[in-house]
């Protein structure tokens, strides 16, 4: 009796392509069997299957090795001296397939079993095969490890109060071979995240570069942990009674960026996750592109594919994410009245995003360039070219920056960097205090300059 897994059929067609979507649909579906020399009403002809046998071994032999894509010969057994002759296929593990047309992959020829009747495959069931597809290569498939250890993320477990069920995550397959998520989940992680803090808007002198390894979550801890270090905090004067302390980079859009890198990355290519701060931006790359051409707009309004179920599966377990994919929605709300907008590019290789620093001066980053001087090398201060005269406009500038970037600097140093005498500096902070654009929160032995940028 024909069902979703079984199709009769009395002969091959080879006028149209008829046979070759029944083979289609059970590759994308669950697998099943076609059983030829059959009539509509379920008898066998013995007769016909004799006579007809040779031809159909030999058309449907030649089949399995052009007429599909991907290659289906792993997944289609012919069985041409049993009555019925049967074609036993099971489920592919690379789908959609389709057949082809004019020796080309086509979309339009993907076909699946909707219950015992073969149907077009939609746009949007094509969407969930290439995603089942991907997860299953780079997610859940074997690891080829056998000796892994979890002590890291076990503690995390225990920490949060979750049991750590290996086949519930999925870092066991169902032949007990444990899976790519747990090679990245385990303390031998092959995978590293690059971070580096580079001194200016350039990546010429270094402040800080480490390599992190070890478990994934391991990772994103260290990761989390040195961004919150390197995310300064700038108090901001609005008046007499209000001040405002500003991060220079929102903390949840931060962390929504980072933690996007670990659970939408490829995982099927060596390259390394980076995390790069600047003076004025960061940028994160993160391997791959967005899965299945999902556009920013998309992403903007909701949409969300995951690449990596299982990794997301464990990653909102320990609640480092949420289910709602509105966050890069919320990137874009924090930046909300800033000039400098969060930026993304989209390759097909990787990903690129840019958060620019709320605190950082970008009208007077321009002056600042337009300024012969030497850079600043281990924290100290050099002095501006004695050949640069600086006017009295780019020298308040250059102050309030001075004292944005380095709070407890003293008037010495004002001095020593601007090259003008002591005097000079006391009127122009004078000047600047008059205009409530700095104020001193330090003693008289102590500086702790605070700039209102709003002014």
């Amino acid at each position: 009796m024909e069902d979703k897994n079984i199709e009769y059929k009395y002969d091959i067609s080879t006028k149209d392509n008829s046979f070759k979507r029944e083979i289609v649909a059970f590759l994308n579906t669950k697998g099943g069997e076609i059983h030829l020399g059959v009539t509509d009403d379920g008898q066998i002809d013995k007769e016909q299957i004799l006579k007809k046998r040779k031809e159909w071994e030999q058309t449907i032999s030649n089949w399995l090795v052009d007429s599909f894509s991907p290659s289906v010969l792993d997944f289609i057994t012919i069985y041409p001296n049993s009555f019925p002759f049967i074609i036993k296929i099971l489920e592919g593990n690379s789908k959609p397939y389709c057949y082809k047309t004019k020796d080309n992959f086509d979309f339009n020829n993907i076909y699946i079993r909707f219950s015992s009747r073969t149907v077009k495959a939609s746009a949007e069931q094509i969407k969930k095969m290439l995603l089942q597809d991907i997860t299953t290569k780079y997610d859940d498939s074997p690891a080829l490890f056998k000796n892994l250890t979890f002590k890291y993320v076990e503690e995390k477990f225990e920490k949060e109060n979750i049991d750590f069920n290996k086949n519930a995550l999925s870092l066991i397959n169902r032949d007990g071979v444990y899976t790519k998520t747990a090679l990245f989940l385990s303390d031998q992680n092959p995978l590293i995240t690059k971070f580096a803090v580079y001194q200016s808007t350039e990546n010429k002198i270094f402040l800080d570069r480490q390599n992190l390894d070890g478990s994934m979550i391991k990772q994103i801890d260290d990761l989390l942990y040195l961004c919150d270090l390197n995310n300064q905090t700038k108090t901001q004067i609005f008046s007499q009674a209000k001040r405002e302390e500003i991060r220079d980079y929102p903390v949840s859009s931060l962390r929504e960026i980072i933690l996007n890198c670990f659970c939408h990355r490829d995982y099927s290519t060596d390259q390394d996750i980076r995390v790069e701060f600047y003076s004025n931006r960061i940028e994160v790359y993160s391997p791959g592109s967005f899965p299945f051409n999902l556009t920013l707009d998309e992403a903007k309004k909701g949409w969300s594919y995951k690449r990596n179920v299982s990794i997301c599966n464990v990653l909102y377990k320990l609640k480092f994410i949420e289910n709602y994919a509105s966050g890069i929605r919320r990137v874009f709300d924090d930046y909300k009245g800033f000039k400098k907008q969060p930026e993304f590019f989209i390759e097909p290789s990787f990903v690129k995003v840019i958060l620019y620093n709320r605190n950082f001066d970008f009208n007077f980053d321009q002056i600042e360039n337009s300024l012969v001087k030497e850079p600043l090398i281990n924290n100290d201060l050099q002095a501006i070219n004695n050949n640069k005269k600086l006017k009295k406009e780019q020298r308040l500038e250059m102050i309030l920056d001075l004292l944005s970037k380095q709070p407890n600097i003293s008037y010495n140093d004002l001095t020593s960097f601007l090259n003008v005498t002591k005097s000079t500096i006391q009127r122009d902070i004078s000047k600047l205090k008059d205009k409530g654009l700095i104020d001193n929160l330090g003693d008289t032995r102590t500086n702790e300059w605070v700039v209102n940028k709003s002014k």
